[in-house]
C-alpha cells in the first residue's frame, strides 16, 4: 500500500489509502503520535518522512 501524493502549485498533499492513516516518522526513527487521513508537507519535509498504518 502506498501513500497517495498530489502536488498542486508547489504544495504537496499526502493522502492515506482507504482504511489507513498517515503517521509522521520522528527524527530519531520513532513514530509521532498524531494520525491523519490528509497531510500537507511543510517546506523541507518529504513524503519519505511519512508512513501509513492500518485502522485499529
Amino acid at each position: 500500500m502506498e501513500i497517495i501524493t498530489t502536488s498542486i502549485n508547489g504544495v504537496t498533499k499526502l493522502e492515506a489509502p482507504q482504511g489507513y492513516y498517515l503517521i509522521r516518522n520522528g527524527d530519531n526513527g520513532e513514530q509521532e503520535r498524531d494520525f491523519a487521513k490528509i497531510a500537507f508537507l511543510a517546506q523541507g519535509d518529504s513524503a519519505e518522512n511519512w508512513s501509513i498504518v492500518g485502522e485499529s
